[in-house]
C-alpha cells in the first residue's frame, strides 16, 4: 500500500486539519514523570517470579491439565524464568540458579510435544536451514489449531535456554518449519505472513505473526541470550512484503501508522502496532527508518488513550499486559527509550517508567497481577514480568564507531579525491571479527537509506579509543583522539567522493551525523547493528 508522511504530527480539529507546528496546539497536556523506584521494581520482580513458580504442574507445565494453549502458557513462564537468570548473570539450568529446577522441567514437558514432519521449498527460497528435509512443530493435544501461537513459543523457551548444544538441532528444525509455513508469493496480499496453521494457507493475521517473528528474533540472538540460528533472508524479505499492507496509511486518520489486524481487515491498535514495530526491526528496519516513525508515531497518539483496545490502559486500575508486552518488546528491541507525546519534535516521555510504575502499583498481595483484558492472571503475571524486565532479545546492537580514528574533530573534504578511513572499534564486550565487512555500509540517519556509501576494502588492527554514546552524538567534539586501547578494530576504507552524497545539502563548517550500519556474520545469529560519528564538512575553496 503507498504510505506518505507529512514529517510532523497531524492533529483533527474538528474538520480541520492542521500541522502541529504551525497550529501549536499539543495533542496532550504531558504531566512531569516520578522516576520508579528500582527497590520498589526488583521486589515486585522477586515476589512475582515467586508466585509464577508455584503455578508449575507436576508434568512440567503451567496452567490446569487438559486446558488449551498449555504450551503456550509454559513457554512463556519458562522465558521469564530464563530471562531472569540472565539478568543476574546466572545459567538458567545450572543449579545455582533459584529456579533452574523449574526451568528445566519446563523445557523437557515442551520437548515430549514435539512433531516432527517432512518441509519442502518455497517460491522464494530453501527454507531447510540444516539439509534434513525436516521440520519440527509443537501440537498442544487440547489446542489443534493453534500451532503457531504453540510452536512459536515453545521456540521462544528453547531459545532463551542459551544453549545450542541442548537445544540448538531442535530449534533449527522448528525455524525450518516457520520458514516454511510462511505464506508465499502465490498468496496475494497474505504473502509474507502467518495464521494459525504452519501450513502455508495462504493466510495471515498480526496476532500469529506477532509470535512468530519474535521467536525468529530469539532464535538468532547469539547466546547466552538465543541459539544464534540462521533465519533465512527471504523470510524477512517476504515479512517486510507483508509489512508493507499491514501498516495503515499515513492520510491524516487516527489509524495512520498503525497494524491492521490482517490484510483487509483494519482492527488497529497499539497491541499490533508494538508487534509491527518489532517486526520491522526483524527485517532490518531502524528507528529512524519511516515505517518505524510511523509505528512510532501512531503509538504517542494513542499512548493515553483509556479503552484498552486501542490504548494498553492508561490510568486503568488493571492495565492490557499482553499489550505493553507488545509495545516493550518492540521499542526495547530497537532502542526507542523515549517517546513525543505533546508533539513538540523532542522525545522526553519514558514509557519504560510509566510501565514500571502501573505494573508495580497493580501487583496484588500474592506476587501475581490482576486479570488481564484477554487473559488470565497466570499469563497476565508472565506478560508483566517480562515488561518490567524488558524480556526481549535486541534487534540491532549499538557499537562503537570512530571516523578518522584518533581525531577529533572529523573534517571532510568535499572535494577530495582520497579515502575516507574509519573504524568500528572493539571492546571487552565486542569482538569486532563477528562483522560480516561485506554488509557494512555508511548512511546519514536525516537522509533516505538507499542513499548510502560501501566500503573500498577493510582490515583488523588496533587504532583507537571508544567514546561514548556510541548513538546520540550531534556536535563536532562528541569524539576523542585518543589512541590504542588494546582492542582489536575494524579498520574500513571508503571512497570519499561516494560519500559526500551521504552528507546531503551542507554549507561549510556543518556538524553532519554518520551512521555505519551492518549485521553480524550468520553464524553469530546476523544481528544488525549500528554506530554514529559526527564530521565536520570542509567545502571547496573554505
Amino acid at each position: 500500500m503507498a504510505r506518505y508522511s507529512l514529517g510532523s504530527r497531524i492533529v483533527r480539529v474538528g474538520t480541520l486539519v492542521c500541522i502541529l507546528l504551525l497550529c501549536g496546539a499539543p495533542l496532550h497536556h504531558v504531566a512531569a514523570q516520578v522516576p520508579p523506584d528500582p527497590a520498589a521494581i526488583e521486589q515486585a520482580i522477586v515476589n512475582g517470579l515467586a508466585w509464577l513458580a508455584t503455578q508449575q504442574q507436576g508434568d512440567g507445565g503451567w496452567g490446569p491439565i487438559g486446558s488449551c494453549d498449555r504450551i503456550a502458557r509454559t513457554g512463556l513462564a519458562v522465558v521469564k524464568l530464563e530471562t531472569r537468570a540472565r539478568e543476574l548473570g546466572k545459567d538458567p539450568l545450572a543449579p545455582d540458579y533459584q529456579y533452574s529446577v523449574n526451568v528445566q522441567a519446563g523445557l523437557n514437558y515442551l520437548m515430549a510435544l514435539q512433531i516432527q514432519m517432512p518441509i519442502g521449498v518455497q517460491p522464494a527460497g530453501n527454507p531447510d536451514g540444516d539439509g534434513d528435509g525436516w521440520g519440527i512443530y509443537f501440537r498442544d493435544p487440547a489446542c489443534p489449531l493453534h500451532d503457531t501461537y504453540n510452536t512459536s513459543i515453545a521456540l521462544m523457551a528453547l531459545a532463551a535456554s542459551g544453549h545450542p548444544e541442548l537445544y540448538g538441532a531442535t530449534g533449527q528444525d522448528v525455524v525450518d518449519l516457520i520458514a516454511w509455513g510462511q505464506a508465499d508469493s502465490n498468496c496475494g496480499q497474505h504473502r509474507g505472513g502467518w495464521r494459525y496453521m504452519l501450513t502455508n494457507d495462504c493466510d495471515s493475521d498480526n496476532s500469529n505473526s506477532g509470535w512468530v517473528t519474535v521467536a525468529l528474533g530469539y532464535a538468532q540472538a547469539s547466546p547466552p541470550h538465543g541459539l544464534g540460528l540462521t533465519v533465512p533472508q527471504f523470510v524477512k524479505d517476504e515479512l517486510s512484503i507483508w509489512l508493507d499492507v499491514m501498516q495503515d496509511d499515513v492520510n491524516g486518520d487516527a489509524d495512520d501508522g498503525g497494524s491492521w489486524y490482517a490484510p483487509g481487515w483494519p482492527w488497529v491498535n497499539v497491541l499490533k502496532t508494538g508487534s509491527l514495530i518489532y517486526e520491522l526491526g526483524l527485517v532490518g528496519d531502524s528507528k529512524t527508518s519511516q515505517r518505524v516513525r510511523d509505528a512510532v508515531d501512531y503509538l504517542e497518539r494513542h499512548w493515553k488513550d483509556m479503552n484498552p483496545d486501542p490504548g494498553w490502559g492508561f490510568g486503568r486500575p488493571s492495565a492490557h499486559y499482553q499489550a505493553m508486552f507488545a509495545i516493550m518488546k518492540g521499542l526495547e528491541a530497537l532502542g526507542i527509550d523515549k517517546l513525543d507525546l505533546d508533539g513538540d519534535g523532542a522525545a522526553e516521555w519514558d514509557w519504560y517508567a510509566e510501565y514500571a510504575q502501573a505494573i508495580v502499583g497493580q501487583q496484588l498481595a500474592d506476587g501475581s497481577w490482576p486479570l488481564d483484558y484477554w487473559a488470565d492472571n497466570k499469563i497476565a503475571t508472565v506478560w508483566a514480568l517480562l515488561t518490567l524486565e524488558k524480556s526481549v532479545p535486541k534487534l540491532e546492537i549499538e557499537v562503537p564507531f570512530d571516523v578518522k580514528p584518533g581525531s577529533c574533530p572529523n573534517p571532510i573534504e568535499t572535494e577530495s579525491r582520497g579515502v575516507l578511513a574509519v573504524a568500528v572499534l572493539g571492546t571487552a564486550d565486542f569482538d569486532v571479527t563477528t562483522i560480516d565487512p561485506a554488509s557494512v555500509s555508511l548512511v546519514n540517519p536525516s537522509l533516505p537509506p538507499n542513499i548510502a556509501a560501501l566500503p573500498l576494502r577493510w582490515s583488523y588492527e588496533d587504532v583507537a579509543t571508544p567514546y561514548e554514546p556510541y548513538v546520540g552524538k550531534t556536535g563536532i567534539r562528541d569524539c576523542n583522539a585518543l589512541g590504542l586501547d588494546g582492542y582489536l578494530d575494524l579498520t574500513i576504507k571508503f571512497d570519499t567522493q561516494s560519500v559526500v552524497p551521504v552528507l546531503g545539502t551542507v554549507v561549510d563548517g556543518q556538524a553532519v551525523v554518520l551512521q555505519i550500519r551492518g549485521k553480524l556474520k550468520e553464524e553469530f545469529g546476523g544481528t544488525s547493528f549500528v554506530g554514529e560519528d559526527v564530521v565536520r564538512v570542509l567545502l571547496k575553496g573554505k
